[in-house]
């Protein structure tokens, strides 16, 4: 039943009341509350929430788990419903974590939010590793996380080092400073502590996985055969052996030896498929509900309604198709701020199309709700900032949608020769549970297609809503591209953006290293070097001619 503006603003108004009973710690009257409102209007989850949180922190486990199901009832498809659920399982004990994983997976959850499901299950084994680290260290590495986590990169140096003056020879400590020294654009640095973390307990893959995403290793590089001798030695099975493939991956490709490399990866990524198997079924379901839910009539009702103080510039793609250097390089520009991977918009956009998909047709009335929550997000981010990047890869899913949110919103594609663009995904080390399509040859050729037909479909449905951008011609001309970018953006040119390498901005994506550096082109082409190891690739992707 579709709500009128006065069951919507009595709603809005007894859930307020009821959070500012919660807030007040008045818990009993907040349930209350919550629950005289699910009287009136049962479809609001959001009650539903609120209520089993209140009951787990009172270890009301039982009763906690049954509210929740009655939300993802609502809601199969809440990630926030599904993180609560798994917060009362570690705590009660039961189900078991891998059936709520199934569960969420089979309701539909995107990959990207399994992933987050399944490390939360993982917390408690997470913090068992600051655990590992010198009590005299554990509150300054604790603080660290903490300021690391709110974007104040230089906090959590200063904790680190405090804790390292402490322990000194602490490898837990020294891993987590490279690893924020590199978002920082300190490579050295990061490099010194990976390597200490290393020869401080080498038995670690972990830390060797690090050093070698650091690090550009040459063939008589000291270190390589004691990481081969490490990886011997290392279990069958064993998540070291895994990480420690991945780093021996890594430097076969930087030796040149061609040869050697898919040893070293096929081991890498079948044992990581194995522990976080890929299910695109949550995806192509998001896809579905994007292109289903757009058409002419929803532009003409909901256009020029969302907010216009803020140009924000999205770069979207796959992972390692030149998305962190496009953004590199707009953002280079004096009048352009760099906000990375905000992941703000697309959640938000991606419960509007699935209402709008199954036929909540007043759904629409929100895009300009999304774009006003997005512009207040970036505004204490960025205070003041009128011109902010966003390199949320998810994007390319609703190309069509963002201009009904954000109606000066600027959207970049960023393409790549799918050969390359799948090589460079199974090559890469992705946070555990994170894109496991990576992991199979198969699942990247299914996933490049999925995204190539996705914005096949945008090109013909929303072409004015976005541009596409080349890796090769970037690397062929960059001064070309560059200008056609910062034109696009309706932004003067400046000769900054030719030298994004010197850009000091923080970069936290696994592209981190390379764009500090100025453009090279041993990348372009680079499958050819592989042709035989990647076979069940190409068959997969098929002919590339026919490829949207």
């Amino acid at each position: 039943m579709a709500l009128t503006p006065t069951d919507k603003k009595k709603i809005t108004e007894a859930y307020q009341a009821a959070q500012q009973l919660q807030a007040a710690s008045q818990f009993r009257k907040a349930v209350q509350a919550y629950r005289a409102l699910l009287k009136d209007y049962p479809q609001v989850a959001e009650a539903h929430f609120q209520i089993a949180r209140i009951q787990h922190a009172g270890s009301k486990f039982l009763e906690a788990k049954a509210t929740v199901e009655q939300a993802l009832k609502l809601r199969p498809t809440e990630e926030s419903l599904w993180l609560l659920m798994a917060d009362i399982v570690r705590d009660h004990g039961k189900p078991p974590a891998a059936t709520v994983v199934s569960r969420a997976r089979k309701a539909g959850l995107a990959s990207d939010a399994l992933a987050r499901l399944e490390r939360r299950f993982l917390q408690e084994s997470k913090r068992g590793a600051v655990g590992m680290v010198p009590e005299e260290s554990k509150p300054y590495l604790q603080r660290a996380n903490k300021a690391s986590a709110e974007g104040d990169d230089a906090a959590a140096i200063r904790f680190l080092n405090r804790a390292l003056k402490k322990t000194p020879d602490a490898p837990e400590v020294r891993i987590r400073r490279a690893d924020i020294l590199l978002t920082m654009g300190d490579l050295d640095g990061a490099l010194a502590d990976a390597k200490l973390a290393v020869e401080g307990n080498p038995r670690v893959g972990h830390y060797w996985s690090v050093w070698a995403r650091i690090k550009k290793i040459k063939a008589d590089e000291p270190m390589l055969p004691m990481l081969e001798q490490q990886f011997e030695a290392a279990k069958a099975g064993s998540d070291d052996r895994r990480q420690m493939a991945f780093a021996l991956a890594k430097a076969m490709e930087d030796t040149r030896a061609d040869d050697r490399l898919f040893k070293y990866l096929n081991e890498a990524n079948d044992l990581t498929a194995a522990r976080f198997p890929h299910n695109s079924e949550g995806d192509d379901v998001q896809a579905r509900n994007a292109r289903e839910s757009f058409s002419p009539a929803l532009i003409s009702l909901w256009k020029d309604k969302g907010p216009t103080d803020l140009t924000p510039i999205f770069v979207s793609g796959i992972p390692r198709s030149g998305t962190t250097l496009t953004e590199q390089i707009i953002s280079s520009h004096p009048q352009v701020t760099a906000g990375g991977e905000m992941g703000l918009i697309n959640k938000p956009l991606a419960k509007i199309c699935e209402r709008l998909a199954a036929g909540e047709d007043d759904a629409g009335a929100d895009f300009a709700d999304a774009g006003r929550n997005y512009v207040k997000a970036v505004d204490r981010l960025f205070p003041g900032k009128i011109m902010v990047t966003d390199k949320s890869i998810g994007t390319y899913n609703q190309l069509g949608h963002v201009p009904l949110a954000l109606p000066k919103a600027k959207i970049i594609i960023v393409r790549r020769d799918p050969r390359d663009s799948c090589l460079a995904l199974l090559k890469q080390r992705f946070n555990d549970g994170a894109h496991r399509y990576t992991y199979s040859m198969e699942w990247a050729a299914e996933f490049y297609k999925a995204f190539a037909n996705q914005v096949a479909f945008w090109r013909k449905a929303a072409p004015d809503s976005f541009i596409e951008v080349n890796y090769e011609d970037i690397i062929a001309d960059q001064e070309g591209q560059s200008r056609r970018l910062i034109e696009y953006c309706g932004l003067p040119w400046d000769e900054a953006c030719l030298n994004f390498h010197e850009n000091e901005r923080k970069v936290k994506t696994l592209s981190s290293a390379q764009v500090r550096q100025p453009l090279y082109s041993s990348s372009v082409g680079a499958w050819k070097r592989y042709e035989g190891d990647l076979k069940p690739l190409l068959d997969a992707l098929g002919p590339i001619e026919d490829l949207p």
